[in-house]
């Protein structure tokens, strides 16, 4: 009998916790929300993360942001959408982007390049309604709603070979190169390791969801938190 009543004890005390722990959850999540809707998409090449950002923007009426960055940073810096674009593939170290901008005029420094994405970034962020795809949302927004689309490999491979018209060999390559150029962006601009998943609010597999199916479970978040109308 005595026996029972420890057991019946520890679980109240159980219950008692887990009702505080759900409390400051709900506290926690309320702080970290922003007063405008905004989505950040970091997504691995073949989960179809860019996908998934269209179908919610179309949904929700909201903003698109991906190469629209690009050109953004462009404008800003007096540079090319193309400089710009490989200026995310390989940040550089202090001596390297000095030699850079002796031997090419057009080239940004690495300093430049981030000051102005995270310029434009909460510029967005400040106007609202806006999903971006890639470009260290997650870290520069941690306010967003942060999500990261994933896959495994042998799909991804297979989405992209289907995608560019290219065999497996090359998809493979593919991948395995863009997957390291993003993880090298995000370390070396920010510090951000994109395959933690304490950096994310949500982390969806598109190995088990439909596209749509993972459209609409972000969706459904955003309604949630922002309650439209």
């Amino acid at each position: 009998m005595r026996k029972l009543e420890d057991i019946v004890k520890r679980q109240f005390k159980r219950s008692e916790l887990d009702r505080e722990f759900l409390k400051c959850c709900a506290v926690n999540e309320e702080r970290l929300i922003t007063e405008s809707p905004v989505i950040t998409v970091s997504r691995q090449m073949g989960s179809g993360g860019a996908t998934i950002g269209k179908i919610i923007a179309n949904e929700l009426k909201f903003i698109f942001y991906d190469r629209e960055i690009i050109e953004h940073i462009a404008r800003e810096t007096g540079s090319s959408k193309d400089h710009i674009a490989r200026q995310e593939n390989v940040p550089r170290d202090v001596v390297g982007s000095l030699v850079l901008n002796l031997l090419d005029s057009r080239h940004v420094a690495d300093t430049v390049y981030a000051r102005s994405l995270i310029r434009i970034l909460r510029t967005i962020a400040e106007e609202g309604n806006a999903v971006i795809i890639g470009r260290a949302g997650s870290c520069i927004l941690p306010q967003s709603l942060k999500v990261r689309v994933v896959a495994p490999f042998e799909l991804r491979v297979e989405r992209m070979a289907l995608l560019r018209g290219i065999d497996e060999k090359a998809a493979r390559q593919l991948v395995i190169e863009t997957d390291h150029a993003r993880k090298r962006f995000l370390r070396g601009f920010f510090g951000c390791d994109p395959n933690d998943a304490l950096l994310y609010d949500l982390v969806i597999n598109t190995g088990s969801f439909s596209l749509d199916h993972a459209a609409e479970l972000i969706i459904a978040r955003v309604r949630q938190i922002w309650k439209e109308g």
